[in-house]
């Protein structure tokens, strides 16, 4: 009996170890997590898919460039290894790499995504998603590519279709599907994806055009043609942003373009002795600008504050024009002098003009409520003055800008808007006389204006 007693318990010790091993082996499988490496999106979407599947639990994420190393150790070329399944089975063995996600690009709004399996490094799942115009994979684009891995872990992976079956038309769902997720499939997703992209567009396309009507009262001082004059403008401006890329593509959303116009006049008059005789000149002056250039804003019009933060880059036009105005009363001598003895005085119609280039920056930062304070910075590096009196070219640079306040009214879309406005240009005039070899002057463009916004 202690013989049979003594063979029980040692063939009882053997299974007890046997079936602890096996148990401890099951374990180990069960807790060693699935190593993934993602290849062929760029570094930015790279780590915005990295860091959404960090979010499946169990699985040991890689990087494309530890990826890199692994083939490039084992004396194959990363360029052609994913096309080389034998190779890169027996890269993917030795790395103990369980699956390869790869992105190509399918056509400019999608990316073809492969699973690519340990077993002889062949494809075993693919399908499309979402990419955005600047290359990079979309936010909806992400998901489906976490939900497709979900799906691969937890199903066949030699299997594409999806792991249930969908209801033909007619049919009846199973008891119990109503409590199934709607993002349960892939198709889901994708949905999900284009209607919150349908919800930007629409989003973007009510915030596509901005409209500035304002009033001015300003003063020009000293705008080259009198000398030292000062003269008191009344006039408006018209300013429009037109944002159209996000109505069509969100991700483009923030570039746009802007127009101004400006206008603004005043008149005078003038006695003068002709002949023996006093002649009064009513004499209209107008100036005029139009600048348009490329807008970019840096913030989101998906924010509900009013905050805004835009750079531009454009290109003004100017004119100052005087016209019924006698020549002989002018700073410069009148060319016609042999007319000087005539019983009337010659008039005519003199301007200014002027091309800049400009950069600058337009913000709008909310303060409290519904109020906000508005600023824009201009700069003219560079600006091409010509004068009609002398058809002299001048060199002439300068800076401008806004300042003010900003109050929404009535509704969301509605602002009434006051402040400051100012303009200064140097300008260099190279006369070419041994005595004055250049002229240098300054005007000053400044005063108040007031008026609304509109937001479309």
């Amino acid at each position: 009996m202690n013989g049979k007693v003594r063979r029980w318990a040692w063939a009882t010790l053997v299974m007890v170890l046997i079936t602890a091993i096996s148990m401890g082996a099951v374990a180990d499988e069960e807790a060693s997590p699935t190593r993934v490496v993602v290849t062929g999106v760029s570094d930015d979407g790279g780590e915005i898919v990295l860091s959404e599947l960090r979010q499946v639990p169990n699985v040991d994420l890689r990087s494309e460039s530890w990826f890199v190393g692994q083939v490039e150790s084992r004396a194959f070329n990363p360029d052609r290894i994913l096309d080389q399944p034998s190779d890169l089975g027996w890269v993917m063995d030795g790395a103990d790499i369980d699956l390869v996600i790869v992105f190509d690009e399918a056509s400019d709004e999608d990316f073809q995504v492969r699973f690519i399996g340990s077993d002889g490094g062949k494809t075993e799942r693919e399908f499309l998603a979402d990419r955005g115009s600047d290359g990079s994979i979309r936010r909806g684009g992400v998901m489906l590519v976490r939900h497709e891995l979900e799906e691969y872990l937890g199903a066949d992976t030699t299997s594409t279709e999806p792991s249930e079956p969908v209801a033909e038309a007619g049919q009846s769902q199973p008891e119990g599907a109503d409590d199934v997720d709607e993002l349960s499939d892939s198709e889901a997703f994708r949905r999900q994806a284009a209607a919150e992209h349908e919800a930007l567009r629409e989003l973007y396309e009510r915030d596509m055009f901005w409209m500035h009507v304002y009033g001015r009262f300003l003063q020009i001082e000293d705008p080259g043609v009198l000398d030292e004059a000062v003269n008191d403008f009344f006039g408006f401006e018209l300013d429009a942003e037109l944002f159209p890329f996000g109505a069509t593509d969100p991700d483009r959303a923030q570039a746009g373009f802007y127009m101004t116009y400006t206008h603004n006049f005043n008149s005078f008059f003038l006695i003068e002795e002709s002949g023996g005789e006093t002649v009064e000149y009513d004499v209209f002056v107008q100036d005029f600008g139009v600048e348009t250039g490329t807008l970019y804003r840096l913030e989101s019009p998906l924010d509900e504050s009013n905050f805004q933060l835009r750079l531009k880059a454009g290109m003004r036009y100017n004119q100052f024009r005087m016209s019924n105005f006698p020549l002989e009363t002018l700073m410069f001598e009148s060319a016609d002098e042999e007319e000087e003895d005539d019983d009337e005085l010659e008039t005519s119609s003199l301007s200014m003009s002027r091309v800049s280039l400009v950069l600058g920056t337009r913000a709008t930062l909310p303060l409290t409520g519904a109020l906000a304070f508005a600023v824009d910075v201009d700069v003219m590096p560079i600006a091409f003055l010509r004068h009609d009196l002398d058809d002299v070219d001048t060199f002439t640079f300068g800076f401008g800008g806004n300042a003010g306040i900003q109050v929404q009214a009535v509704e969301d879309r509605f602002h009434v808007s006051a402040g400051y406005s100012f303009r200064l240009y140097q300008s260099r005039m190279d006369l070419g006389d041994q005595d004055f070899p250049s002229l240098i002057s300054y005007e000053l463009n400044h005063g108040l204006r007031a008026g609304l916004i509109f937001q479309y």
